[in-house]
Parts: structure tokens; sequence; C-alpha cells
């Protein structure tokens, strides 16, 4: 097909027949005047659509004041998403200290181990029968041995070297631990703070719980000037208190508790320098 056909459009007046119009155009030429009026249409009518308000109409178009309430909304969802996250680890702190859960039997939950018969088992031999027998007659009475703490292999420290245990609070689930006036408290062992009270039932002061390895949780009580707050990881020996409230009491005493895997704990057993007051 040629490109240089040539093409007119006539408008001619019938009743005198009289031409009106008389255009004349090659075909590139032709292409390129409708290519042209497409584009100006086209612009025309975005140019319309832009400065009137029929733009409101658009699918997917929102106003300026639309706009800015759709960002704030979605601001607002970020900022309650974060603290519906940071309260469900600390939920779930707690509730992982009060039920702790073995984790080599949690894995193994659900199998089905192959059951062993007894023609698989090998006996023990006259000597190891003998080792045996001499390792629980000598631990028989080796209470350090016995308890949960020597268990879990968990060593703990002290609130504080100069601290005694009150002879009151022997042998008592909460232990007086009686310091020196302006002494700092420290925890125990490492693990992550989980809770922060005041405690005016224990004559002032607050209490810090502090959740531990292995199903292990400790409170210390009549505390002052804390340095941690809740949610802080503290290593064993760490300053938690730069004091103690007095309330009326004749000597600085900070109130301790402990327990392992939500079962109450005597402190005396498991404090590294508890020593008795000889009060």
């Amino acid at each position: 097909m040629k490109l240089n056909k040539k093409y007119r459009i006539t408008l001619e007046d019938e009743s005198s027949l009289e031409k009106k119009l008389n255009i004349s155009a090659r075909t590139p030429w032709l292409i390129l005047l409708l290519i042209g009026l497409t584009v100006l249409a086209g612009a025309f009518g975005i140019f319309i659509l832009a400065s009137t308000p029929m733009k409101n109409y658009l699918p997917g178009y929102l106003r300026e004041d639309q706009r800015t309430a759709t960002e704030e909304q979605h601001m607002r969802l970020d900022s309650l998403e974060k603290i519906y996250n940071v309260n469900e680890a600390y939920i779930k702190g707690i509730l992982a200290a009060l039920n702790p859960v073995d984790s080599v039997a949690k894995e193994t939950a659900g199998r089905n181990p192959t059951p062993l018969y007894a023609d698989s088992l090998i006996s023990a031999s006259p000597e190891e029968k003998t080792f045996m027998e001499n390792i629980m007659e000598r631990d028989k009475y080796n209470i350090s041995y016995n308890s949960p703490a020597a268990a879990q292999t968990m060593l703990f420290g002290s609130v504080n070297k100069a601290a005694v245990i009150s002879q009151e609070s022997k042998g008592k689930y909460q232990a007086e631990l009686i310091v020196p006036s302006g002494a700092p408290v420290s925890t125990i062992a490492d693990g992550k703070v989980i809770s922060i009270a005041s405690s005016p039932k224990t004559s002032g002061g607050y209490e810090v719980i502090i959740q531990h390895p292995k199903g292990f949780l400790s409170k210390s009580s009549r505390l002052t000037n804390l340095t941690v707050q809740p949610g802080d990881r503290v290593a064993a020996g760490q300053v938690i208190a730069l004091g103690t409230a007095k309330g009326g009491m004749k000597s600085n005493r900070v109130l301790f508790e402990l327990w392992h895997d939500g079962d109450p704990l005597i402190p005396s057993r498991y404090l590294n320098g508890g020593a008795e007051n000889p009060e």
C-alpha cells in the first residue's frame, strides 16, 4: 500500500453549489494530524479531570482530608501493634516463669518411642553396682546434692557480701537479710526483670521479681533507688537497688524469696554468704 496517496475533504452548500471547505492532504500528514488531535483530546481530558471536582469520582482517588486521616490511622495501628507485642512478651515471660516446661520433654512430646524389651537391656556389672552403691551411700545425707538448685546446676551469689540472715527467719521461705545502711542490693544470678511493684505490706520500698534460668524465680522486697526496670536483662551480681527501706526497724533488711518450678524454697540453703545473724 502506497503512503503518498492524496485525500481531499470538501464541504459544499447544495443550494448554491458553493464550496465552503476544501482540505487536501497526503496520507502521512493525515496520520500525523489524527495523532495530534488524539493527543490534544487526551490532554484536554486530563486537564478537565485535574482542575474540576470530577477527579473525586475516579476509582481509588482520595481527597486530601481522607488521605491525611488514613495515614494517621495507619500510624495509630503501628503504635498499638508495638504495645501489644510488648505486653504479650511480658505476659509470656511471667507464664514461663510460673509454669516452666522442660525443653527436652516439650520436644519429645507427641513422639512414640520404640519400647525396649528386657532382653535388649544389658545388666549392670558387679563393679558398676558397687560404684553406684558407694555414690548413693556417700550422698544420702548431702542436702545440697538433693536440692533442686544442685540438680539444676545453678550457682547463686548473694544480695550483698556483708548481708547476713536473721536468726528468726532461718528455715523460713521468706528470709530477712540484714544489710549495712545505704549498701547496694544485687541479683543472685543472671535473669530478666519481670515485675516491679511497691511493697507497702513490708514496711515500704519496692519489690523486684527476677526470672532466672532453669525454672528459678526470686523476689527482693523493701528496696529503694532502683536501677532496673521491667524487661531489663541482669547479670549475676548486678546492682538492682542502691539502698533499702528501713521502715522503723532497727536495721536495714531485705526480704528475699526464692521459687523453683513454682515451689517455694528456703533461701538460707541456697544463698552464697547467707550466714546466720548471731542476734
